[in-house]
């Protein structure tokens, strides 16, 4: 009983992205109680009802998109395009996740490099050289490389 109640709880909260409760985009109404479901209208003018229905779902399809859109840009705002060129030297920053399990310890190094970037796969994939002794892929995201800029002083052998 508590769990059919959760249910129908849930179901007549307005989601925030369309503004309706989903048994209103269902139903065609708010329902308030369980025994709403029942006095549902059975004899109605079918032709109108579905063109009410009809719009009601468009209406609901573009608040989606919209909102959608609206999500798109607000975090589009903060990105930042990265590109690196083929010879580029970078620093590559190291996941956990890219180590076999058991074999990555705190103590580990999070960058390695400088290393040079050997091809271009994607606007964000890079295949990177990686020094000896590295049993992982050598292909990055950009989210994981950072352009490596000497020191005046110092030399690259």
């Amino acid at each position: 009983m508590v769990l059919a109640q959760a249910e129908f709880a849930f179901n007549n909260m307005k989601n925030r992205t369309t503004g309706k409760c989903l048994s209103e985009i269902v139903y065609t109404k708010a329902l308030r109680l369980t025994f709403d479901l029942t006095s549902l209208p059975k004899e109605v003018e079918i032709q109108e009802e579905a063109e009410r229905l009809q719009k009601l779902h468009t209406g609901v399809i573009n608040l989606i998109t919209k909102t959608t859109e609206s999500y798109k840009e607000e975090k589009n705002e903060t990105r930042k395009e990265v590109h690196f060129q083929v010879e580029d030297f970078v620093m590559a920053h190291l996941k956990k996740n890219r180590f076999l399990i058991g074999t990555y310890g705190k103590l580990k190094d999070k960058q390695i490099g400088p290393c040079r970037i050997l091809a271009k796969y994607e606007p964000n994939a890079d295949k990177i050289k990686l020094p000896e002794g590295f049993n992982i892929s050598p292909i990055f995201n950009v989210t994981d490389l950072r352009s490596y800029n000497a020191s005046d002083g110092f030399q690259l052998s």
